[in-house]
């Protein structure tokens, strides 16, 4: 009888051991993918800058035939002088279809990895822009795990972009 009891308690630690470690699987993907995420938007920001162009990267969030992903976007057009006030510098001219290269001008799709979704966002149709000085708009992307853990990736008025737990 206490060699069953010590069995059963051996396999209890066991279990504990594997359902933490997939625990922690999974949380290492969703800060990885987090951490991808934040990365892109950077240097968005620093290509904007040099390139004195505009960037933008289109979120979509939520299943459907596209996927979990997001395009990022390099504008073709001329960048005209910013209207009084502020404001949008590049008007029209985005390209179509995004490709699966990364190469200076191209467009850039990525996916979800498995069991990460992105949740939504909070920029305008799902839409973040950079300006040719590097300024974006204001938001948070929201992505969450399978266990139902969340990171948002906050981008602020002055560009300044971090990871909330």
């Amino acid at each position: 009888m206490i060699e069953m009891v010590v069995a059963l308690a051996i396999v209890a630690v066991l279990m504990a051991l594997a359902f933490n470690g997939w625990s922690a699987i999974t949380n290492r993907r969703l800060t990885s993918m987090a951490r991808k995420i934040a990365s892109d938007l950077r240097m968005l920001e620093q290509r904007s800058r040099t390139e004195r162009t505009c960037y933008r990267i289109d979120f979509r969030p939520g299943g459907g035939p596209s996927g979990e992903s997001y395009d990022i976007l390099r504008y073709d057009g001329t960048v005209t002088a910013a209207p009084a006030g502020g404001g949008n510098q590049c008007l029209g001219a985005w390209p179509g279809t995004p490709v699966l290269v990364e190469e200076a001008g191209d467009t850039v799709s990525r996916r979800m990895p498995p069991r990460v979704d992105l949740v939504g966002t909070t920029f305008p149709g799902d839409r973040l822009d950079f300006s040719p000085t590097g300024n974006p708009n204001a938001g948070t992307i929201t992505i969450e795990g399978q266990a139902g853990q969340q990171r948002q990736i906050i981008v602020d008025v002055l560009g300044r972009i971090r990871i909330a737990p």
